[in-house]
């Protein structure tokens, strides 16, 4: 997915959003291999992170829609 590109292209930033914080982190992975695991591994914190606060906001009706039978067992 990742061939032909310099070191440089492999670069890229995550912003916190946090209230009152300013902060960019750059994430400069040494290979393709290292990048993809970074994307893979944000995005499954990301996705995770999003259905706790479904769970949150309504757990009745999260705990009957179809989701990970893991998040599931966390809300019985």
């Amino acid at each position: 997915m990742c061939s032909g590109y310099s070191p440089d292209d492999l670069r890229f930033a995550i912003l916190d959003q946090t209230p009152g914080k300013d902060f960019v982190y750059v994430i400069d992975p040494i290979s393709c291999s290292n990048r993809e695991a970074w994307v893979v591994q944000l995005r499954d914190i990301q996705h995770m992170q999003h259905e706790f606060l479904l769970a949150l906001q309504d757990p009745r009706k999260f705990n009957t829609s179809t989701r990970d039978e893991g998040w599931g067992k966390l809300f019985v």
